[in-house]
């Protein structure tokens, strides 16, 4: 039966790797349910929360206003990146942040306080990346090992990521990523205890194989699946190797009949 209503100021707010400055923080109580708006510009961008705590639950849970555009704008920072984005998408492990800005927005978001009923956490959202640039760290450095690229500077380029929590794991859509003249795709779930469920589509590169092959398998992905855990991922080499052998021996089959293509080529000339 508490009510009560007040407001906060805060100079700044450090959390995740953001910097939230100069806030009045209003907050609400009423009829069992606890409200809190939290906007203010962080890293050069802008953040709009409004959670609300349903305390009426035998568990008290926190959700936020439908279709919420939460941040905007907000340069990506080391820490944000590995504090923030890694609960969502293991690439963030280690990962070290060269420029670029993200957007976040949430389709629904609803969180059980209570630690034991964290498996009941529900939601949905929508990361945008934008000109973001990083140097490769955690479970990107095995995959560009494998795929024998000495550069570690991996692009995100004004890329949407759908991202679904449930089940005490976070499903993302494909996140394609820029890789010197390559592009590696990911795709998967993390889940809320960081064990990893991820499959990449790693491409054939020119020192993965001899030259005279390349041009045969030029285009051509692996499969490589990835699990363990964030901090410590899995990754089957010998896969690699073998689904290489397979693919130069498609190579090889292909490049004979080519040269058989050409040699009747000239005999009906």
């Amino acid at each position: 039966n508490t009510s009560f209503s007040t407001s906060f100021h805060a100079e700044s707010i450090r959390g995740f790797g953001m910097l939230i400055e100069s806030l009045e923080l209003p907050i609400e109580l009423a009829n069992s349910q606890g409200k809190i708006e939290i906007e203010g510009a962080v890293n050069k961008g802008t953040m709009s929360l409004k959670p609300t705590v349903d305390f009426s639950r035998d568990i008290p849970v926190v959700s936020i206003p439908a279709n919420s555009t939460l941040l905007k704008g907000v340069g990506l920072t080391e820490d944000m990146s590995n504090d923030l984005l890694v609960h969502i998408h293991p690439i963030f492990k280690g990962a070290a942040v060269s420029r670029g800005t993200v957007d976040l927005a949430m389709q629904n978001f609803n969180w059980p306080l209570d630690e034991k009923a964290r498996n009941d956490a529900a939601f949905s959202g929508t990361l945008t990346f934008n000109e973001v640039k990083l140097q490769a760290g955690g479970l990107l450095t095995p995959l560009l090992s494998v795929m024998k690229v000495e550069d570690r500077e991996i692009i995100l380029s004004e890329q949407p990521m759908e991202f679904v929590g449930e089940n005490g794991r976070v499903t993302c859509s494909p996140l394609e990523m820029s890789v010197n003249e390559y592009t590696l795709k990911l795709s998967g779930s993390i889940g809320f205890d960081k064990s990893l469920d991820y499959i990449a589509q790693i491409p054939v590169t020119r020192k993965m194989v001899s030259g005279d092959v390349y041009k045969y398998l030029e285009g051509t992905f692996i499969s490589v699946p990835i699990g363990g855990t964030v901090s410590k991922p899995t990754i089957n080499k010998n896969l690699v190797q073998t689904a290489i052998k397979d693919l130069v021996i498609q190579a090889g089959t292909k490049q004979i009949s080519d040269q058989a293509g050409k040699l009747l080529q000239k005999l009906f000339q």
